[in-house]
């Protein structure tokens, strides 16, 4: 019997042809594809720029350093998230100032981060976590009113929308991760959006050795590019994007329908405002969390236990832990679990999941 991965990537003869045509031209870098795929994903976006970047927590960084955010300077961000998001500040050297997450949604707290802002903030980086947007508006609003960056990570909210638009078109800029477990993906990789030219231009110049379009040296860049087959898979990816977030929401509600009755907490928004990147739940107080992985991966089913609050991850992170009090994200980062999630499961998938669950509960 076959193991259930947590995720799995589709590719189609869309992405294969898509290969095939920039093998076929010779041009491996910083060619035709990219600007397309720039253009087309700014037009989804409905932003005016997109710049491509090698990674989600690259895009963040760079945006960062593009905003002229650095030592000295303190940026808010929930304290449930991937850990490239805190990365990518300390990349920068700025502070992290890691807030509490609502009890419903999971991400960032707008009250918890108000309560937070000092003379040195200077942004807020929201993040969509688990396809979920955050809420944008008073964020936006806070932002505001304290002359504060917004930053929206959406490395896993592809196509999720909001009252505001879409996840990632709300703020200074955002940033989108296509790593092989996102709705797209271009094996490693990402985007920036903004409305912002000069922003994008200083974006653009720190992801390429920090050369501007004529080719003079404008800031203190890195090698952050896409190559030009990440950019062609993206392309094909973006053009079935519709149907395929269609399809991921169809299979979240049936996934819900089928652990109903188990006593887990179900994650909120299961409808078209959530781009579904996997599906997480919170484990009931008192649960053995590593021994149910391993009990579900005795059945062959996959799963991972996302995220621990940032500073609970470890040596490298507990220099945090003495100016953090975050008893939501602490509480629901302790407990937990991304189930399987992806294009093309079945009804004997979601069967085995729910079954591998039931008896890893008992």
């Amino acid at each position: 019997m076959d193991a259930i991965p947590l995720a799995r990537t589709r590719l189609g003869e869309a992405e294969h042809s898509a290969v095939g045509r920039v093998l076929t031209s010779g041009r491996l870098a910083r060619g035709p594809e990219i600007a397309a795929f720039e253009a087309e994903f700014a037009r989804f976006q409905s932003q005016s720029h997109a710049c491509s970047i090698a990674s989600g927590t690259a895009g963040i960084s760079v945006v960062l350093a593009a905003l002229g955010i650095g030592p000295g300077d303190e940026v808010l961000l929930p304290a449930l998230t991937f850990v490239g998001s805190v990365n990518a500040i300390l990349a920068c050297g700025a502070t992290p100032v890691l807030c509490d997450v609502d009890e419903e949604s999971w991400n960032i707290d707008p009250n918890d981060a108000r309560r937070r802002i000092t003379s040195r903030t200077r942004a807020i980086l929201v993040v969509h976590l688990f396809g979920l947007p955050a809420d944008l508006a008073e964020c936006a609003r806070i932002a505001a009113e304290c002359g504060l960056e917004l930053i929206e990570d959406a490395c896993e909210a592809m196509g999720a929308e909001t009252s505001l638009g879409l996840a990632g078109s709300v703020g200074t800029a955002g940033v989108f991760g296509f790593y092989p477990n996102k709705v797209v993906t271009t094996g490693e990789g990402g985007m920036i959006v903004t409305d912002d030219r000069e922003l994008h231009e200083r974006c653009q110049a720190i992801a390429n050795q920090g050369r501007d379009q004529r080719g003079h040296f404008v800031a203190r860049g890195h090698s952050l590019r896409m190559t030009e087959l990440g950019a062609a898979v993206g392309r094909a990816q973006l053009s079935s994007l519709a149907p395929r977030l269609r399809e991921r929401v169809e299979i979240a509600e049936r996934i819900a329908a089928s652990l109903r009755e188990l006593p887990v907490r179900l994650p909120c928004g299961t409808s078209r405002a959530r781009s579904w990147f996997t599906f997480p739940i919170v484990l009931p107080d008192g649960s053995q969390r590593s021994r149910i992985v391993e009990a579900m991966a005795a059945r062959g089913v996959e799963t991972a236990p996302h995220f621990p609050a940032l500073h609970r991850l470890g040596a490298p992170y507990a220099w945090l832990e003495p100016e953090v009090h975050t008893p939501v994200a602490e509480s629901v980062g302790g407990r937990l679990l991304c189930l399987p999630l992806w294009e093309g499961m079945e009804s004997v998938h979601l069967a085995r999941v729910a079954d591998a669950l039931r008896e890893a509960l008992k």
